[in-house]
């Protein structure tokens, strides 16, 4: 199965450790649109914004691993800070279903991260407090 990341499990992020043993397909993208929300982003497939990512090839432990950072639970989806669901994205040329998180929460209150691009936000936000 796949996991298609875009926040902090990507490679350059703290989380990434939940993908440990995975296999990286490579980096692509998918629609929608996504929010810094403090210490992690916030996806809603709700947008037509352009977001990177990575895509991976996971298995079930990788998978309840990563639902349990993502607060996902299958049987209490109403009371999950996030829901997995699946969609298709395409890396060279080829069509992958894979897993992603969406957020399950209200993000108004949010700044959207328009370029769609978390791993090139958190670097610029990291050099703006360094020299702040």
């Amino acid at each position: 199965m796949f996991l298609f990341v875009y926040g902090t499990l990507i490679s350059s992020e703290y989380n990434h450790q939940y993908l440990r043993g995975s296999k990286l397909v490579g980096e692509t993208h998918t629609f929608g649109s996504l929010y810094d929300i403090g210490e992690y982003p916030a996806l809603i497939a709700d947008g037509a914004n352009c977001i990177k990512g990575e895509l991976y090839k996971i298995d079930d432990t990788v998978l309840k691993g990563c639902d349990l950072l993502e607060g996902y639970d299958e049987l209490d989806i109403v009371n999950s800070n996030y829901v997995r669901e699946e969609i298709s994205v395409i890396f060279e040329d080829k069509e992958y279903y894979c897993y992603v998180y969406y957020c399950n929460f209200n993000v108004e209150n949010y700044p959207e991260i328009k370029s769609g691009n978390y791993k090139k936000y958190m670097m610029k936000k990291r050099n703006e407090n360094k020299n702040t």
